[in-house]
This record gives structure tokens, C-alpha cells and sequence, in this order.
């Protein structure tokens, strides 16, 4: 039973780490950045935010899981909000350049809602739907193509890019 348990809590963690981490969050203010600026620039925040975010998911997920499901998915989603809700505000932080800054924009109030719900402890919340596989979903074709090159180039990417696949 832990077994079926732990593969259980396992798929749910991917599952779910999978949707938060495809859209992009607010600032403090629920909303994000109303500057633009250069593309290398942006890349690196996001690929940092990326990076912490991935840091922050292991140290949160780090010990040991509970024995009860009801308990070990009460501490997942709690370990989940802190980490989800930093990464938010760090994208909407970053200056998008100026042909994303309504995607950005967009982008950055859906996972602000979203790090908001998790915090709040309402996982039916509507704001949960709108994430889908990818931090940079539905970014413009043009604009992710070029940020990709810059991001294959640049260090901060190395470990977390975010612009690599289709």
C-alpha cells in the first residue's frame, strides 16, 4: 500500500508541477512589469526564476512523505504555494521585451491567480485550469524562436531553459 501510495503522490507531484510551472506569474501587486527591455535580459530572469524555482521544489520536497494520502497531499500543496508563489513574482518582475508585453502581462496575472489559489488552499479554483505544459505557453512563435537562440547562449539557461522544445 505505501508503494501504491508514494507512485500515487508521485504522478500527482509531476502532474502538477508539470501545469504550474507552464504559465507565469504577477508581482506583489497581482499584476507585472510595466517596463520592457532587452531580450538577453529577460531570458536570464526567467531562467533564474526557473532555476530558483526548481531549487526551491527540491528543498520543499525534501523530507519525508507522510503515510496518509490525506496528509501527504496536504503537504505537498502547502510545500508547493511558496515556491509557486516566488516564481510568480519573479516573472513579474522581469521587463519583457517590447513585442511580449501583453503576453507577458497575460501570462503573469495567470499564474499570479494561480499561486494565489494554491496559497488559499482552493484547488478547484478556475485560475488552476488555465496552466497547461509549458512556461512560456502560447508565447508568440517569433519572439520564442529568438529568445531561444539567446537563451542557448547565455549561462543563467544552463541549468533551466525554459525556451528549449517546441
Amino acid at each position: 500500500m505505501r508503494a501504491r501510495t508514494l507512485c500515487l503522490g508521485l504522478f500527482t507531484l509531476s502532474a502538477i508541477f508539470a501545469a504550474l510551472f507552464a504559465a507565469c506569474g504577477g508581482d506583489d501587486a497581482g499584476g507585472s512589469s510595466s517596463r520592457t527591455g532587452p531580450d538577453e535580459q529577460y531570458v536570464k530572469d526567467l531562467c533564474k526564476a526557473a532555476d530558483k524555482l526548481t531549487t526551491d521544489m527540491d528543498k520543499a520536497f525534501s523530507g519525508p512523505t507522510p503515510d496518509n494520502i490525506g496528509d501527504a497531499f496536504s503537504s505537498f500543496f502547502k510545500a508547493f504555494s511558496q515556491p509557486v508563489q516566488d516564481f510568480s513574482k519573479a516573472f513579474g518582475k522581469a521587463s519583457a521585451p517590447a513585442d511580449l508585453k501583453e503576453w507577458h502581462q497575460t501570462t503573469a496575472k495567470l499564474l499570479d491567480d494561480s499561486a494565489k489559489a494554491l496559497k488559499a488552499g482552493k484547488f478547484d479554483d478556475p485560475a488552476l485550469d488555465s496552466l497547461g505544459d509549458s512556461p512560456i505557453a502560447n508565447m508568440p512563435e517569433g519572439p520564442r524562436a529568438r529568445l531561444q537562440a539567446i537563451a542557448a547562449k547565455v549561462p543563467e539557461c544552463k541549468t533551466n531553459n525554459i525556451f528549449e522544445g517546441p
